[in-house]
């Protein structure tokens, strides 16, 4: 099962999580008690693409700008993260993986 953390965690202690990342887990993160994002690995194939364009942020102003991050991330955007030079994860909106509901 995936492990979900609350967004003050990921923001606390987001260098063990972003370890955990890029040894191959996801993990899910809650805002205001709701599923908004998935923190996943970048897969190998999608790295270079990733660094031309999209938007990225630093370990630095994923701690800084949480929120911000994820309020875009909320809106459909995907972002990447970079520590130390190199791309370790990408957070998407958990709305992607939802049902979509016709009415």
């Amino acid at each position: 099962m995936r492990e979900v953390i609350g967004l003050g965690q990921l923001r606390s202690h987001a260098c063990g999580y972003l370890d955990r990342v890029g040894a191959g887990e996801t993990i899910d993160v809650v805002r205001r008690g709701k599923l908004v994002a998935r923190v996943a690995p970048i897969p190998e194939r999608s790295m270079k693409a990733t660094a031309a364009g999209g938007w990225v942020v630093g370990l630095d102003e994923l701690r800084t700008r949480a929120g911000r991050c994820f309020d875009r991330v909320a809106a459909g955007e995907t972002i990447d993260v970079v520590r130390r030079g190199e791309l370790v994860a990408r957070i998407e909106s958990a709305a992607r993986d939802e049902p979509r509901r016709t009415a």
